[in-house]
């Protein structure tokens, strides 16, 4: 039998709750609300916004979840990997299997970025590249079966994918991620296979994508870990061919000359063409990169080809620089105010113009030609408008000087004893 005295406790809670029930529905029948409970005044710890620290902490538990889940991805290349090495799969197999894995996570990092998620992207990407270059290395050194044409063609296909992956998707993180990765490799197999052609196009490819993300998309910074790349490239390659008394084997003059040519006409052709027909001000990179090409390339290419593209590379220069000067002339006098534009354009002409006359005419001819180019460049200047073409001209009219040995007789005219004997000056002086 139930105690009384439990059974009139819970009749009691029963008849109170019953009254805070008819309490509340009197308050709704005349218009008011009923009355709650007063919330809890805040501690000095809670007035502290708890949104910042869950999102760190959301952040920090994303991160190593996302290195972990690539880890995974990893864990399965390295498994295709086995299989290849045991024999299990065939080495073009194997190597098939490898890239179609490679392709299937940037597909992956596509959608996760469609989908708004651009750091599990970037994860994506990262594991791709460090599967698809490593791989394309090993197809090439170890297994054999690709050759150097073979391997730049694969290296070049899955880094066209992943750059329109970032095009068309905005990931900047992937253009870091798969211009060095697809760098390292391409200069790795340049050297380890001694076929340098395919991979010295592939080189300049990339170094032009470098420039299409950086004008196109705005990404600017990638431009000159490429372009030093590609500078220490081009330089290494045409010492091992120049300096040594025998150069290496494997080393021939065509793959070096398709380097310097090709790196200073893709930088100097961006940097013109910009600055002509974009209007766009010359910036410190175009500056420095300008003079890289320039010696390394330019110069470079002068040293190592034969007597045939000296004469070509002089006349292509000779004909840029009066057609670039013809062309400033025109520009100055319709815009203003491009100062650093027009310094650039102008010394980058009268450089070219003077180093083409250099190779083609012996110095009896190239140094008078250089005094009447400063008198003209003088005229040009128009009494200080273009302060820049006054400095033009003085330099080529010292060039001209020294080169025709005037400089010297003059400076022998000066310090040596009355009774000494003159240098007899050149024609040229």
């Amino acid at each position: 039998m139930s105690d009384p005295t439990a059974l009139s406790d819970r009749l009691d809670r029963v008849e109170h709750a019953l009254a805070a029930v008819s309490a509340r529905l009197a308050a709704l029948e005349r218009g008011g609300a009923p009355t709650a409970e007063r919330p809890p005044a805040p501690s000095p710890v809670s007035d502290v916004d708890p949104v910042l620290p869950r999102q760190a902490a959301e952040s920090l538990r994303g991160a190593p979840a996302l290195a972990g889940r690539t880890c995974l991805v990893l864990g399965g290349a390295f498994l295709i990997r086995s299989l290849t090495e045991a024999g299990t799969l065939g080495p073009a197999l194997g190597v098939a299997a490898g890239i179609a894995y490679a392709l299937l996570w940037l597909v992956f990092a596509d959608r996760e970025a469609a989908r708004g998620r651009p750091e599990s992207a970037a994860f994506h990407a990262l594991a791709s590249a460090l599967i698809a270059a490593p791989l394309v290395v090993e197809a090439a050194t170890r297994f054999r079966v690709l050759g150097a044409a073979g391997a730049a063609l694969l290296l070049a296909l899955v880094t066209a994918v992943a750059l329109a992956v970032a095009w068309r998707r905005s990931l900047h993180a992937l253009v870091w991620i798969q211009l060095p990765a697809a760098t390292a490799a391409t200069v790795l197999l340049l050297f380890r296979l001694r076929e340098p052609l395919a991979f010295v196009v592939l080189l300049l490819a990339l170094c032009a994508a470098s420039l299409l993300f950086a004008y196109g998309r705005g990404w600017r910074a990638q431009r000159w870990p490429m372009a030093l790349a590609a500078d220490a490239v081009v330089l290494l390659l045409g010492g091992l061919l120049w300096l040594p008394k025998q150069p290496p084997e494997w080393l021939l003059p065509t793959p070096v000359l398709v380097a310097q040519i090709g790196l200073a006409s893709l930088y100097l052709g961006a940097f013109v063409v910009r600055l002509l027909f974009q209007s766009r001000e010359i910036t410190p990179f175009a500056i420095a990169q300008t003079i890289a090409v320039l010696a390394v390339g330019f110069e470079g290419a002068l040293v190592v080809g034969g007597e045939a593209t000296r004469t070509g590379l002089a006349v292509a220069a000779l004909a840029v620089g009066v057609l670039l000067h013809g062309v400033l002339a025109r520009r100055s006098e319709r815009q203003h105010g491009h100062g650093v534009a027009v310094a650039y354009f102008s010394t980058l002409a009268t450089f070219l113009a003077a180093e083409g006359t250099r190779v083609l005419l012996p110095a009896a001819l190239f140094a008078p030609l250089w005094l009447l180019a400063a008198v003209g460049l003088a005229a040009l200047a128009r009494h200080g408008q273009r302060p820049v073409l006054e400095v033009h001209a003085a330099l080529l009219a010292l060039a001209g000087t020294v080169a025709s040995g005037l400089g010297v007789a003059a400076v022998a005219a000066l310090a040596l004893p009355a009774a000494a004997t003159w240098p007899a000056p050149s024609a040229a002086a």
